[in-house]
């Protein structure tokens, strides 16, 4: 009878703790993933269709579907925060193909304008609701602005700028801050970038067209990738001449350049691409596709505090979960370079197939997915020994991942369909907010029932300690 009674009080004890562990995401129940792939197919003048690949997040990584969105060029998948929506920019098609997450089938095609790229997420009402699309061919192509997309109505609902004349060659790389109300693209053909307010009821204004960057000549600077730190405070321009810009984000106010730092190490043609910034903040890193160099900022000081040597078409430089590690596809060669962030040393070169060109982390930072365009294939790095797993065969000239979470019914685990999403316990009433930049809240994971849930296992608690009472009255008088 003792035995019975320790058992039971531990058991209700544990569980509940456990229980709501899962629940708030405490317990990490829900590392269900997928990993998304889009191969762009470019043989022969993109004559056939690309592709968009669905593997399952497990080892060993099986096939779910392949998906045929009759589009030219996929250039990208793109998942929404809340793992609900998944999008494929088509450049050739100059379009944007909407997926269904749950069968893994085309939803819709939604036609815009010359070479749609890269793309970010707004809310409404605490549900994401629009997709933010760069339109990246020049001015004179009918290109250079941002176009939203309606993700209920699956259609464009407005080009910002408005005014042709106030667009920007190759409106491309975003970002938006952690409160959700500003988002920013590069323009990658000049050296500006936009800032564009979250805000439906006004139209999406655009607030600021900011310039950076050190060449006198606005077409020499080429802005290539826009990351704005977790707090919200500053935000790192990369460009193509050698440069990183540093700016302070102000919100309301008018955003201001603090400054550019020089990183082309006396090269004359480093070829810049995007760059990264660490989980905690503290470090950027910025990867040279000329030199294979991998250049290193510190925030606190914004000044570069390394440089190091990656490989050859050192491209954007892919931080893990828990930001011990870096990992850089060098894309003029057959590995990926991963790098100590502590130390900034690289530790290990793993190879992979030829051209590996993007990379993304499992959940738990285990697996690394990295395309590789030159060989049609995915390279799977195993983190955990920082070695080469497996490839993933896919169709010919891969480019962009993305990785959904899913739950075991294989939906998106951060929405739910006509509930706004749960954020530290509270419903997101609005985007809209005065006040001055705060971290992106963090969302509670689960079917977004959690006060249910809750209250069922207080009943259970209290239903163990009632029944506890008793077994131990009884096991006392047992005696």
């Amino acid at each position: 009878m003792i035995v019975r009674y320790y058992f039971i009080r531990w058991f209700y004890r544990y569980s509940l703790l456990i229980l709501l562990g899962v629940q708030s995401g405490w317990v990490h129940a829900d590392d269900d993933f997928r990993i998304w792939v889009s191969s762009e197919n470019n043989l022969d003048n993109n004559a056939g269709d690309g592709a968009m690949f669905v593997f399952d997040g497990e080892p060993p990584h099986n096939l779910l579907a392949r998906i045929d969105p009759e589009q030219k060029k996929s250039h990208h998948p793109w998942i929404s925060p809340d793992d609900r929506y998944a999008l494929g920019t088509n450049r050739v098609s100059n379009s944007v193909t909407m997926y269904d997450v749950n069968a893994l089938t085309v939803q819709a095609t939604i036609s815009l304008g010359p070479n749609p790229t890269h793309v970010q997420w707004g809310r409404l009402d605490g549900q994401y609701r629009f997709a933010f699309v760069g339109i990246t061919s020049g001015v004179a192509a009918g290109g250079g602005y941002v176009s939203v997309i309606d993700l209920v109505d699956q259609m464009e609902v407005a080009q910002i700028p408005e005014d042709v004349a106030a667009r920007q060659n190759g409106t491309h790389d975003a970002d938006v801050t952690p409160d959700g109300r500003y988002v920013y693209f590069g323009n990658v053909g000049s050296n500006t970038v936009f800032k564009i307010a979250i805000n439906a009821e006004r139209g999406f204004p655009l607030e600021q067209t900011l310039e950076v960057g050190m060449s006198a000549s606005a077409a020499d600077v080429h802005v290539q990738g826009v990351r704005i730190l977790p707090s919200g405070e500053k935000m790192y321009v990369s460009n193509e001449e050698g440069s990183v810009s540093v700016v302070e984000l102000n919100y309301e106010e008018a955003d201001e350049v603090l400054t550019t730092i020089d990183v082309t190490g006396g090269a004359d043609d480093t070829g810049v691409h995007n760059s990264r910034i660490s989980p905690d903040g503290r470090w950027v890193y910025v990867g040279s596709r000329n030199t294979g160099i991998v250049n290193v900022i510190d925030t606190e000081t914004d000044t570069l505090v390394a440089n190091i040597e990656a490989g050859m078409g050192a491209n954007t430089p892919e931080f893990s979960p828990d930001g011990k590690y870096n990992l850089v596809p060098n894309q003029a060669t057959d590995f990926v370079s991963i790098i100590d962030v502590e130390t900034h040393r690289k530790i290990a070169d793993i190879m992979t197939g030829q051209g590996p060109h993007n990379a993304r982390f499992s959940p738990d930072g285990d697996f690394a997915f990295v395309t590789c365009k030159d060989d049609n294939v995915v390279s799977v790095i195993d983190m955990r020994n920082l070695t080469l797993l497996h490839n993933l065969e896919v169709d010919a000239n891969p480019n962009g991942i993305e990785i959904q979470r899913v739950d075991e019914d294989g939906q998106g685990i951060n929405g739910v369909d006509g509930l706004a999403l749960l954020v530290s316990g509270a419903q997101v009433e609005s985007t809209e907010t005065k006040n001055k930049p705060i971290a992106e809240p963090s969302v509670v994971k689960g079917s977004g029932l959690g006060g249910i849930t809750v209250l069922l296992l207080l009943g259970s608690w209290l239903l163990g300690r009632y029944r506890l009472l008793g077994i131990k009255a009884e096991a006392c008088s047992s005696r």
